[in-house]
């Protein structure tokens, strides 16, 4: 039972929400308990308990805790101590008394149970991070390997592995002491096993490995055991991996092994050890790739050359393989032709992995520009997708998924060539199906999901039309079987991305061509008998293409059927907010105010409905439907702030009609020295309108600073957005500009689409550069300002006013959240929410500084998608401020246009995830200050991002009596 790793026990279901001081006492009182259930209970609520706080102070205190009842409980509880030491490793370095820990656990190590010993020498190696130099126990874990009991001598091999990890010098010590042990021919071959995966952990370095792999490769010849050889090829594999300069020399070995070895397991350890060092594909000699191919084609069984393919698969994600098999002669040449005839198995495991080989290789060749003929491979896919639908064996569903991958990377390296093909494939196979989107079986799900990810292309109207009559024909038969009130058996997946596909490819033919809306009655019709979760995930989807009367026709009926206020509230947002946004569509800009003011409401709404789920209104667990991010509700206020800005520059547009006289207007313009008040109201309301405009695209320059976990489409989209009500304030500016030159920034911005949400949006921004060449460039504009140049303000409002895709983020949520949580102190001493009033300032004197310290922890991010890849923080940056307070008699005090007269700002690295800053502050004037501290991440990147949290304290700042009565007396002397 000791060296079994349990689960991690961090359920929290059912416990209320608590402090970090009252949830301490309350397992502080467990640990007391004379009860031992409790006592357990307690111990295994410790590491939820580190991770909701992890704060030194707290830490400290618990694991003394702890080690109070290792020493003095039994072994029961010694072993669930044990446990949290192991799952709360990240947290140890927070120890403050290290040495009064130690004392305690290694006061057991003196028990005459050898048990007891044992769990206390893994304890030892469980917090061999913090301890790593202790030589009393070095000593002590030498002294368990030389024990005669079997639980003892296996806890101090674990110890040995834990402690060269982090010791040097332990480790090269302990060297000759475990390989005397695995040279003794009285040690068991299950003993000698274990032995042997430690001493890949004590090599000490490249020169020290040198030996060890000398030790292991006699062991080979000497104790030629299975067991024996798979724990030395396995040391063997990690000590090359580690040392990287050994990996040619173990390649040849392992490929030896692989081929002339009769154990089938000891041949599987082999190709497994290659597969990780396929991970320094560019350290392979040449000829050792051409003998892996040898080893596969020679091999007899199954999981063997699968287990070659996938080493195979590891190698060509290096460019220096993919551009040797690119050529035809040469070891590389001979693998693409081994995958070439491997595709065309009839083991659809084997085929696929060989095309997903293949496909890596041609994908390289395309984006390199080399020459190459696709032809074989895209037949081989085809077969595959054919093949894997012969039958309802579930085991075909991930050649099948492995295939479609291929297929759409293919038609992402050269859409010309495989887009519309793959397209006729996928809706081929998806036509011989009975009712894809009604059914149970997971294969019409991934040949949607296929056509989606082929769908979201920038040109994806196009390269869909293969597969829309197999689209359609899916349509219908769902609509039939919902009229027949047959329940699905699925979770409606299959039918969310059947209608997604659709509303590409509608969004895509919208962009060229005047679409009707008869089309979207068939979509509501099909999904009036789903449940409220599929038809929410269709209306999310419709918003991200554009399609938002489709969207708010789905969402008026989910409003009305919600199960919670919070969740009405939030699906009334959304249903108003697709409403301002169809109305738009259909009415241009004579609906610009009753847009912006719709989306004035729903932004609020949204806000409050996310707020009231995000406290806890929303009792299931996460499924993304975007309430409780706080991206939202940002994204929807910057939106009704886009359409008031637009609203208000469509009114100055119309403010030209009002000018004055000729006469009247050009002595008013030279009295001026302002050649654009020649058109009266309209030069100074259309400049307003500018910069509210251009305060717009700061908006969601903030928000995409802010969404630091939001997936890369959302940031483009927010950027793309920046971007084009950024252009749009130039462009007025340039209006009424008196030399009406092009401004430079915009010659510096080049947005391409790389979806087609990206394209839609992008939309605006070619509209926009049109209307300003077809004002400016055209010669006979003529100058000033006339009413060819209202109705080009006119046209570029309509161009921005028409409704926008929803980001991804938005839609799905999960794009934002709490990032992290700090805690300052000294805090402010009053009850309530901060900022704190400044009846309750402390009090510093002149002469003194304040010390502020700010703990604070990094929050483990929610992702999108599993395959999202996550920002990580290599960095927090504390920005201190102290920002004068007015001389006033208001109670609330407005601190925005006062400068602060002390801004401090410095980059901590978390540690763990754990961060601690310090910073003095002092001030030169009596008065109230607020002292604010914000936090703010720097990425991998070294890009920083404003997530805060930002708190602060008020201080009054008064002069000391003291000092003023010495300088006073020091005065009087002279």
């Amino acid at each position: 039972m000791i060296g079994v790793r349990l689960n991690s026990f961090n359920d929290n279901s059912g416990e209320p929400e608590q402090d970090a001081n009252s949830a301490l006492t309350e397992l502080d009182k467990g640990l007391r308990s004379g009860k031992v259930g409790e006592q357990c209970e307690a111990i295994v609520r410790f590491p939820r308990l580190f991770e909701k706080y992890p704060f030194p102070i707290l830490i400290n205190s618990s694991f003394l805790k702890l080690a109070d009842v290792f020493r003095m409980g039994n072994n029961f509880l010694r072993l669930w101590v044990l446990r949290v030491c192991q799952q709360s490793e990240k947290h140890l370095d927070k120890i403050l008394n290290v040495d009064e820990f130690l004392r305690r656990v290694f006061s057991v190590l003196h028990s005459n149970d050898p048990v007891a010993r044992a769990l206390a020498l893994r304890t030892l190696g469980a917090v061999a991070g913090i301890i790593p130099e202790r030589q009393n126990v070095h000593h002590a874990i030498r002294r368990g390997l030389d024990s005669h009991d079997n639980v003892e001598v296996d806890a101090a091999i674990y110890a040995t592995t834990r402690f060269a990890a982090h010791s040097n010098a332990f480790a090269v010590a302990m060297c000759n002491k475990l390989w005397d042990m695995v040279d003794c021919e009285s040690t068991a071959a299950e003993r000698r096993a274990k032995l042997v995966r430690a001493l890949r952990t004590v090599h000490g370095g490249a020169v020290r490995a040198q030996g060890v792999l000398k030790l292991l490769r006699s062991l080979l010849e000497r104790f030629p055991s299975s067991s024996s050889v798979r724990a030395a090829i396995t040391a063997l594999t990690h000590i090359a991996a580690d040392t990287v300069v050994h990996v040619p020399d173990q390649v040849e070995l392992l490929l030896s092994i692989a081929m002339k070895d009769a154990r089938s397991s000891v041949r599987r350890a082999a190709l497994i050890g290659l597969r990780k060092l396929a991970e320094h594909a560019a350290l392979w000699p040449a000829d050792c790739v051409e003998n892996l191919v040898r080893a596969a084609t020679d091999s007899q069984e199954v999981e063997h050359t699968v287990l070659c393919l996938q080493v195979m698969q590891k190698l060509v994600a290096c460019p220096a393989v993919c551009a040797a098999a690119a050529t035809p002669t040469g070891g590389c040449a001979a693998l693409r032709r081994y995958c070439c005839d491997i595709a065309l198995s009839a083991d659809l495991h084997r085929a696929a992995t060989a095309a997903d080989v293949l496909t890596m290789l041609i994908v390289h060749c395309y984006e390199e520009n080399i020459p190459v003929d696709g032809s074989e491979l895209m037949l081989a896919l085809e077969t595959l997708v054919i093949a894997t639908g012969a039958d309802d064996n579930p085991n075909n569903i991930k050649p099948l998924r492995i295939a479609l991958r291929c297929l759409v990377q293919l038609s992402k390296a050269s859409a010309v060539t495989y887009a519309s093909r793959t397209a006729g494939v996928v809706g081929a196979a998806l036509q011989q199906l009975r009712a894809p989107a009604a059914s149970s079986n997971a294969r019409p799900a991934a040949l949607l999901e296929a056509l989606a990810a082929l769908g979201a292309a920038p040109r994806a109207a196009q390269h869909l039309v293969p597969a829309m009559p197999a689209l359609h024909h899916a349509l219908d038969l769902h609509l039939q079987s919902t009229s027949r009130t047959e329940v699905p058996e699925d979770d409606g997946t299959a039918l969310v991305l059947l209608c997604t596909v659709l509303f590409q490819e509608r969004a895509g033919k919208a962009l060229t061509h005047k679409l009707s809306t008869t089309w979207q009655h068939k979509i509501l019709d099909t999904i009036a008998h789903s449940d409220g979760w599929v038809r929410y995930r269709v209306a999310r989807a419709a918003l991200r293409y554009g399609h938002h009367r489709l969207a708010a026709s789905i969402l008026r009926r989910l409003s009305e059927d919600a199960p919670s206020e919070a969740a009405q509230r939030w699906l009334t947002a959304l249903y108003r907010a697709a409403s301002a946004d169809a109305k738009l569509v259909e009415e241009g800009i004579t609906g610009l105010e009753e847009a912006s003011a719709g989306w004035e409401v729903c932004s609020g709404w949204g806000g409050a409905g996310g707020a009231a789920l995000a406290g806890g209104a929303c009792a299931a667990p996460c499924a993304g439907c975007g309430a409780c991010s706080p991206l939202a509700p940002a994204w929807m206020k910057a939106r009704a702030t886009a359409l008031a800005a637009l609203a208000r520059t469509a009114h100055a547009a119309k403010a030209l009609c009002t000018q004055p006289p000729p006469a009247i207007a050009h002595t008013y313009a030279q009295s001026t020295r302002d050649p654009a008040l020649k058109a009266g109201a309209f030069a100074t309301a259309l400049r307003k309108a500018a910069r509210a405009v251009s305060l717009v695209a700061q908006r969601y320059a903030n928000i995409a600073k802010t969404a630091f976990h939001a997936d890369d489409s959302t940031l483009r989209h927010l950027h793309i957005s920046q971007h084009t009500y950024s252009q749009l304030a130039q462009f007025l500016e340039r209006i009424t500009s008196s030399t009406q030159e092009r401004p430079p920034e915009l010659d510096n911005v080049d947005l391409k689409p790389t979806s087609l949400e990206e394209m839609i949006a992008l939309s605006a921004n070619t509209a926009l550069a049109n209307i300003s060449a077809q004002l400016f460039d055209n010669p006979t504009t003529n100058p000033g300002i006339t009413h060819r140049h209202a109705e080009a303000v006119i046209a570029a409002v309509r161009a921005c006013a028409g409704g926008a895709v929803w980001p991804r983020g938005v839609c799905a949520g999960r794009g934002g959240g709490a990032l992290c949580r700090v805690s300052l102190s000294p805090a402010w001493r009053a009850a309530g929410a901060p900022p704190a009033p400044p009846d309750h300032a402390a009090t510093l004197p002149l002469s003194h500084r304040l010390a502020l310290k700010l703990e604070g922890v990094v929050l483990p991010p929610v992702p999108l998608s599993k395959r999202q890849r996550l920002r990580q923080v290599k960095g927090v940056q504390i920005t201190v401020t102290a920002t004068p307070h007015p001389r006033t008699n208001e109670k609330t005090v407005e601190l925005t246009n006062i400068a602060p007269v002390l801004t401090a700002v410095q980059t901590v690295t978390p540690v763990r995830d754990f961060f601690s800053a310090q910073q003095l502050v002092s001030v030169n004037a009596p008065g109230l200050y607020t002292v604010a501290v914000e936090a703010g991440f720097v990425d991998e990147k070294g890009e920083l991002w404003n997530t805060g949290p930002r708190t602060s304290i008020v201080i009054k700042a008064h002069e000391d009596p003291t000092a003023k009565g010495t300088v006073q007396a020091t005065r009087g002397r002279f």
